[in-house]
């Protein structure tokens, strides 16, 4: 049994959404955990083996707090199966 985290960064909620999507397909067969950008900043990621992170794009861009999260994990995130969307 695999488990994972789903990290969503949203404006208008779509991302939430897919990944509410996507965290409805693993729970048959996973332990899965959705938490907002805010919240997984409160997390130990070391306790994930999987990790998604699903954020919107406004103008162009992802928002700063999400790059912000994204480098200060690197090295954690690097070690884990993960993905980005």
């Amino acid at each position: 049994m695999s488990n994972f985290l789903i990290i969503y960064s949203t404006t208008d909620g779509h991302t939430k959404i897919i990944c509410e999507r996507i965290k409805n397909f693993l729970i048959d067969k996973n332990f899965v955990e959705l938490l907002s950008l805010e919240d997984a900043k409160k997390v130990d990621l070391y306790n994930f083996e999987k990790i998604i992170i699903g954020a919107s794009i406004r103008y162009g861009r992802h928002s700063k707090e999400l790059y912000k999260f994204i480098n200060l994990n690197k090295d954690i995130l690097d070690q884990k199966k993960n993905a980005f969307f």
